[in-house]
C-alpha cells in the first residue's frame, strides 16, 4: 500500500498548462485563444466595434473566439489585494479610460504545484481577474458563472478546459469563470491580521467571489448578458463554494440558480477558531510569530513563503483533511451552512446538482495503490472505530483481487455521492425544483488507466474541451453526450429547468423514489440511486 495524502477529499483540478500590477491598456493585437478541444472554430476578425465593450470601471477590448463568440480575458474585477490588501476583503478596482487589452488570460493566484504541473512562477497576487465569453449578438442572455475547483488551495479559471467558447456557444449563454485567492493567501485566520471591519478573516477567497458575482451585476448587460439570470456553477471545490453561497447573506439575490458538481462537503466546516489555529502555524512556519508586529512581518513575506508554510497540527477527521477552506463565523460566513439550510433559510433557487460513478477512484489509485484486505480493514477501524467499521465492511466487503476498487467506491459514496442525496432532500423545503445526477461515463487518463467516471471527469463534457495538456481527451464518440450536458446546463441556466424538446426527459428530484438522470453515452432516467449504501452512511457520523 502507498500513502500519499488523506483519502477523505480528491484534489485533481484538471487543467493546467505577466505579472502586472494595473489594468493592461490595449496593444492593438487580437489573440488566439489556444487548443480548440478538437472541434472547429478558432480566431475570426470580425467587427471589432463588437469588441469593444464599455464596463463600468472602463472600456475593454476582447478577442474573436470562433465564428459567433467573443472573449474578454483578465478583466480585473477587484484592486489586486497586495501590500496592506493583502488579508483584506477584496475592494474596487481603480477605474480606467484607455480601452483595456482583455487578449490573454490573467495570472493564477499564487498555490503549490500539483500533479506534476507549477504555476508558482507564472502566479502573482494581483490574480483577481474573470474571463467573459459572449455571443456576438447577445441580448439578455443567461450568465453562467464558473467556479474552479481545487480544493480551495489550486487551480485557476484560465486552465484550457475551462475555455467558455463552446458552453458559450451550445446554448447562447453569457459564460464568466473567475479566479480568487487560494490557500493561506485566501483563508488564513490570524488575530494580528484579522480585520474586524470587513469581517472576512478566513474567507477572503470566498469573499472574491462575491466581489465577482457584484462585477456581473454591474456589468452583465453589457456582454448582453442578463443580471436578473446568473446561474453559479462549480466543481469540486467550486461546487462547495456554490453550497455556501446558498447560505451566504451578502451572496443573496445575486444569482437565481445553483449547479454543483462534485462537491458538497459532508460535514461541518472549519470555525474562525479552528483557522486560526492554521494561522498560527502559517505565522510561526515563517518566522513571524515572535516579531513585535506580526502583521508587518506576515504582510512582507513573499507569496512562495506563504503557499510553502507547512501547516501541520496532527489533527484527524475529515474537516482538518483539507488544508484550507472557507472558515464560518465571520460576517461572511456567519453560520453553518447544514443549519441555514435545515431551517428552511438557503436561496430559493432551482438546484442541478450530481456526482460521478467513480468519485472515489483517482484518489486511492494516488494513495492507496495495491491496498490488500487487511490494510483496508484496519483503515476503516482507524477511521471508523469498531462498531461502524464492521458496518462499512459488510456494505463494501474487501476483495482479494482488487480491494483497491471496493476502497474507492465506498470513499466516493463518503465524501460525495450521499453527501449530496443529503443536501438534494434538505433543499426540499426552499427550492422550487431540484435535478440530480449521475455522470457515469468512463473517461481515460493517460497514466492511469480503468479509473472510470472519476472526480472531474464530467468537466471536459461541460465545457468541450481536452484537459491536462491532452492527458484526458474528448473523443468523437463522447461528442454527443458533451452536446447534450451543454444542452441541459444551458436550459437549466436560461429557465431553472434542464428539459427540451428533443432530449431526455430529466425527472425532478423526489425523495421518494430518488429520480436521477444517468449521464453516459446513453442517456436514461433512474431511481433509487445507491439508496440503501446512502442510508448507511447517513447512520455514520462525520
Amino acid at each position: 500500500m502507498r500513502r500519499t495524502g488523506s483519502i477523505a477529499i480528491a484534489l485533481l483540478a484538471l487543467g493546467c498548462g505577466d505579472d502586472d500590477t494595473s489594468p493592461r491598456q490595449d496593444a492593438g493585437a487580437d489573440a488566439a485563444l489556444g487548443d480548440d478541444g478538437g472541434r472547429d472554430g478558432g480566431l475570426d476578425g470580425g467587427d471589432t466595434d463588437e469588441l469593444l465593450v464599455q464596463t463600468a470601471e472602463g472600456p475593454v477590448r476582447g478577442v474573436a473566439s470562433g465564428e459567433d463568440t467573443r472573449a474578454f480575458l483578465g478583466i480585473p474585477y477587484a484592486a489586486p489585494p497586495v501590500g496592506e490588501l493583502r488579508w483584506k476583503a477584496a475592494r474596487p478596482v481603480t477605474s480606467w479610460d484607455e480601452p483595456l487589452d482583455a487578449s490573454e488570460i490573467g495570472a493564477p493566484c499564487p498555490q503549490l504545484d500539483f500533479f506534476g504541473w507549477s504555476y508558482l512562477e507564472e502566479s502573482s497576487e494581483d490574480c483577481l481577474t474573470l474571463n467573459v465569453w459572449a455571443p456576438r449578438r447577445a441580448d439578455a442572455a443567461p450568465v453562467m458563472l464558473f467556479i474552479h475547483g481545487g480544493g480551495f488551495n489550486m487551480g485557476t479559471a484560465g486552465e484550457p478546459v475551462f475555455d467558455g467558447q463552446h458552453l458559450s456557444e451550445s446554448g447562447g449563454v453569457v459564460v464568466v469563470t473567475i479566479n480568487y485567492r487560494l490557500g493561506a493567501l485566501g483563508f488564513l485566520a490570524q488575530e494580528a491580521i484579522d480585520d474586524d471591519e470587513d469581517g472576512a478573516a478566513g474567507a477572503h477567497g470566498f469573499a472574491d467571489q462575491q466581489a465577482a458575482l457584484d462585477w456581473v451585476a454591474r456589468n452583465a448587460e453589457a456582454f448582453g448578458g442578463d443580471p436578473g439570470n446568473v446561474t453559479i456553477f462549480g466543481e469540486s471545490a467550486g461546487a462547495i463554494s456554490v453550497w455556501l453561497h446558498l447560505v451566504a447573506p451578502d451572496s443573496q439575490g445575486k444569482f437565481h440558480r445553483a449547479l454543483m458538481e462534485s462537491g458538497v462537503f459532508p460535514s461541518a466546516m472549519r470555525t474562525i477558531e479552528g483557522a486560526r489555529l492554521r494561522g498560527d502555524a502559517v505565522t510561526q512556519g515563517v518566522g513571524c510569530s515572535d516579531e513585535a508586529d506580526v502583521a508587518a512581518c506576515m504582510r512582507g513575506m513573499s507569496a512562495q513563503e506563504l503557499v510553502e508554510a507547512p501547516v501541520n497540527l496532527g489533527l484527524e477527521g475529515l474537516v482538518e483533511s483539507f488544508v484550507w477552506l472557507p472558515a464560518v463565523g465571520g460576517a461572511v460566513l456567519p453560520e453553518q451552512p447544514a443549519a441555514v439550510i435545515d431551517d428552511g433559510r438557503a436561496a430559493p433557487v432551482p438546484v442541478l446538482i450530481g456526482t460521478n460513478r467513480n468519485e472515489g477512484a483517482l484518489n486511492i489509485r494516488l494513495g492507496y495503490s495495491g491496498i490488500t484486505p487487511e490494510e483496508y480493514e484496519a483503515l476503516a477501524e482507524e477511521m471508523l472505530g469498531p462498531e461502524n467499521a464492521a458496518r462499512l465492511l459488510e456494505a463494501y466487503p474487501p476483495d482479494g483481487d482488487d480491494t483497491e476498487a471496493v476502497l474507492a467506491e465506498a470513499l466516493g459514496d463518503y465524501s460525495f455521492v450521499c453527501p449530496t442525496r443529503r443536501l438534494v432532500r434538505a433543499l426540499e423545503t426552499t427550492s422550487p425544483a431540484r435535478f440530480l445526477y449521475s455522470f457515469e461515463r468512463p473517461v481515460e487518463l493517460e497514466g492511469f488507466p480503468g479509473l472510470g467516471a472519476f472526480h472531474a471527469a464530467e468537466l471536459i463534457f461541460v465545457f468541450g474541451n481536452d484537459a491536462l495538456d491532452g492527458m484526458v481527451t474528448l473523443k468523437a464518440e463522447d461528442l454527443p453526450l458533451s452536446e447534450a450536458m451543454q444542452g441541459y446546463w444551458t436550459r437549466f441556466a436560461a429557465a431553472g429547468d434542464p428539459n427540451g424538446a428533443d432530449a431526455v426527459q430529466w425527472p425532478a428530484y423526489e425523495q421518494a423514489s430518488d429520480e436521477h438522470l444517468v449521464l453516459d453515452l446513453d442517456i436514461v432516467a433512474g431511481s433509487g440511486h445507491k439508496a440503501e449504501l446512502c442510508d448507511l452512511w447517513d447512520t455514520i457520523p462525520f
